[in-house]
């Protein structure tokens, strides 16, 4: 009977561990573009949200699974689209001696829409790596106002208030196996 019962309270505690683990946090997303051998993350300040009329740094971490990548090796350019029209466009890395595969652009849009974030990429070389096209849809909304702000406080994400419900439901869960014991060895 014991050995079942902790087989449960492991079986219980592994699932609700991979539950934790398997719940987004929509605090701090990066989206993920590739294109077979190139992958770039773009995260966006602030918060993910491009709002209108506010500067937006989008930050773009470019990844080659080859390994033969390099940004001064890289003819590179970004392009903004709204409803198929390029409406912005610019040499994704501006510093040509940089040595990382890190771009960043500070962006201010003017309208609320879904936008399309478009890099394109091919080797100065012709053969170093692949070229490549990597698209994000971005939705930008329009300006907030401070009647409709709602707190955004991270302590109460539903990722952490499902991980504090959890880690509860856990230690009752413990104490109440401990005064089981307890009980029965004062039988």
């Amino acid at each position: 009977m014991k050995s079942k019962f902790l087989k449960l309270q492991i079986k219980l505690l592994i699932f609700m561990v991979l539950l934790i683990l398997v719940i987004p946090s929509s605090a701090f997303a990066h989206i993920l573009a590739t294109d077979r051998n190139i992958g770039a993350v773009l995260h966006i300040n602030p918060n993910d949200e491009p709002v209108t009329n506010e500067p937006a740094t989008f930050i773009f971490e470019l990844k080659d699974k080859t390994k033969k990548f390099k940004s001064d090796n890289c003819t590179c350019q970004l392009t903004i689209t709204n409803s198929g029209k390029s409406i912005y466009s610019q040499p994704l890395f501006q510093d040509s001696t940089s040595k990382l595969n890190t771009a960043t652009l500070l962006y201010t849009f003017l309208n609320p829409a879904v936008y399309q974030v478009i890099i394109t990429g091919k080797p100065v070389d012709g053969k170093s790596f692949q070229s490549f096209t990597l698209s994000w849809d971005i939705r930008v909304a329009g300006p907030t106002t401070n009647q409709n702000t709602q707190s955004t406080n991270p302590f109460f994400s539903p990722r952490n208030i499902l991980f504090t419900t959890i880690l509860f439901g856990c230690i009752i869960f413990g104490g109440i196996t401990v005064i089981k014991k307890a009980r029965k060895k004062n039988d």
